[in-house]
């Protein structure tokens, strides 16, 4: 078709774009012959890395309740072996006898467990295996739960956790420090209390880095702090490992930053290091599902029963 305008002389007709043409942006006139694409494997952040994987000390626990003797000597003042003393004497002097002292140490397990129901349709229909998605998920929990209880755990039908523990030092903040802050003598006095230090790592909420990236000796000069410059290795700080997450307090609060050796962590067993499952039909057998059980009976505690 031609159009006659007056002032434009002769010009063909165009028609507006978007309204007469097959496309996707319509489901009428293409959409519906596209079909979208599935992804079968979901997205996901998963847990933190718990940084004290292989720094514990593991205990086979034959029964559900274990009692291991220790000696009390975590006071070295006057004894290192729990009370018995080395001496000298002078000649025909009478000799003085030292005895040791003990203590227990109670590892009691309790069950850990996740448990969820899933319809029989959603375990015939989907196109992924349901079962797989729900252990993934579940192990992620028991790693995240069992982590959070290594450090703030109360010990009642759970780990006792090394901040509620009678071995924990608490260093206080310096003198007209302000608050939400790091400063260098906070982290050289907590270095000062740590017993084993080589085997010790510094765990740190998130929120603290910018203190920590920003410390500064007492004369100004850069932090004993290393920035990893290798990927797959931690930070280092005054020689030690350190490790950010999101368990510890944030900063400003007592327990944001942790300074811990986890060899003298007991963590105990029974039946294994794995998470045991099982799964049945029977428990909502009326709803048509099917019910799947995860758990685990373990048990920690600290070694320094106090200090």
């Amino acid at each position: 078709r031609r159009l006659t305008d007056a002032n434009a002389g002769l010009r063909f007709l165009q028609a507006t774009a978007g309204s007469d043409e097959q496309g996707e942006y319509s489901d009428p006139y293409g959409g519906f012959l596209v079909p979208d694409q599935f992804v079968s494997s979901p997205l996901s952040l998963g847990a933190e890395t718990d940084p004290s994987m292989g720094r514990t000390r593991k205990i086979t626990m034959g029964s559900p309740v274990v009692e291991i003797p220790a000696r009390v000597d975590k006071n070295h003042s006057s004894s290192v072996s729990g009370g018995l003393t080395v001496s000298r004497r002078a000649e025909a002097a009478q000799m003085s006898a030292s005895r040791q002292q003990y203590e227990k140490v109670r590892l009691e397990a309790h069950m850990q467990y996740g448990l969820t129901h899933v319809t029989r349709e959603l375990l015939e229909d989907s196109p992924q295996s349901v079962a797989s998605l729900i252990g993934a998920g579940f192990a992620d929990e028991f790693r995240s739960a069992t982590f959070e209880e290594k450090l703030n755990g109360s010990g009642v039908g759970c780990y006792q956790g090394i901040n509620n523990s009678g071995c924990v030092i608490t260093v206080a903040e310096e003198a007209a420090q302000a608050n939400d802050t790091i400063v260098y003598d906070n982290i050289v006095k907590m270095r000062a209390r740590c017993w084993g230090y080589s085997n010790a790592i510094w765990i740190l909420n998130h929120d603290c880095y910018p203190q920590l990236a920003g410390l500064q000796n007492s004369d100004g000069t850069p932090m004993a702090w290393q920035p990893s410059l290798r990927e797959g290795e931690p930070d280092m700080l005054l020689g030690r490992p350190v490790f950010f997450s999101e368990y510890p307090a944030t900063i400003g609060d007592q327990g944001d930053v942790l300074l811990i050796n986890f060899s003298e962590y007991l963590e105990g067993v029974i039946g294994g290091e794995g998470i045991r499952s099982e799964s049945t039909i029977h428990v909502r057998f009326d709803y048509h599902e099917q019910t799947f059980k995860f758990y685990r009976r373990n048990a920690g505690s600290s070694l320094l029963v106090a200090v």
